[in-house]
């Protein structure tokens, strides 16, 4: 999970990635450190297929029938 982080907000505000616009900030250095866990093997990427943007969205927006 990455830590809230007000150098994001700034990012967003200047159109560009916070990683680049705050590379010492807590959620890059959050990035890096998941990007390196990934790229050693410590932690593996999902092969489960995630649910469509659509599909989430339908489930918050239509209530569901019991």
């Amino acid at each position: 999970m990455l830590p809230d982080d007000r150098k994001v907000l700034k990012a967003v505000h200047h159109q560009e990635p916070f990683v680049i616009h705050s590379p010492s900030c807590p959620a890059s250095k959050a990035i890096d450190g998941i990007a390196m866990q990934i790229l050693s093997g410590t932690i593996g990427l999902s092969t489960v297929p995630s649910q469509s943007f659509i599909s989430k969205l339908k489930s918050y927006l239509i209530p569901k029938v019991y």
